[in-house]
């Protein structure tokens, strides 16, 4: 009977610890990197292991064709890090944002945890870019949200960034 119960113990023991550690998280995250660090950002993508960037977004939009939302950090103009997320997890982030995760990730000082790669898209403009390819809404922590904007007036058009294209 005692060695039922120490087997049906270790057994608990053993199944509550595999469910509490999913491979697909991180059990902690490592150190934050500035979104600025370039060396720090070169090494990331050189480890091919899991990174944590601090920083605070200055874009976040959907492209023309919603296939991805590019996300670029205020004071990054060295690093030129930036984050993005495709369209196959755009419902997740969405409801897991009180609004549009765009609107919610602009101007918001996240942190945020994946691998950090080097660009390899179509866009030669942007190759070796350092990114972080964001599939969860678990590896965003917001550490400060945006600062409430006033609303727009009526009749008033909004205000378009060159930067983006758009």
């Amino acid at each position: 009977m005692r060695l039922q119960r120490l087997v049906f113990v270790g057994f608990a023991v053993l199944a509550l610890g595999m469910w509490s550690l999913r491979a697909d998280e991180p059990t902690s995250r490592p150190a934050a990197l500035e979104a600025n660090d370039v060396p720090g950002l070169k090494a990331a993508i050189d480890s091919g292991k899991l990174a944590t960037v601090d920083g605070t977004i200055a874009h976040a939009a959907w492209s023309k064709t919603g296939a991805v939302m590019n996300m670029e950090f205020v004071n990054s103009a060295d690093s030129k890090l930036m984050a993005v997320i495709f369209a196959k997890s755009r419902d997740a982030f969405d409801a897991a944002f009180p609004k549009d995760a765009a609107v919610t990730l602009a101007g918001a000082h996240v942190r945020l945890t994946g691998k950090i790669t080097a660009y390899g898209g179509k866009f030669e403009a942007w190759k070796d870019r350092p990114q972080i390819i964001l599939t969860r809404p678990s590896q965003i922590e917001i550490l400060d949200p945006a600062p409430a904007t006033a609303p727009a007036k009526p009749n008033s058009a909004p205000a378009v960034d060159a930067a983006w294209g758009d």
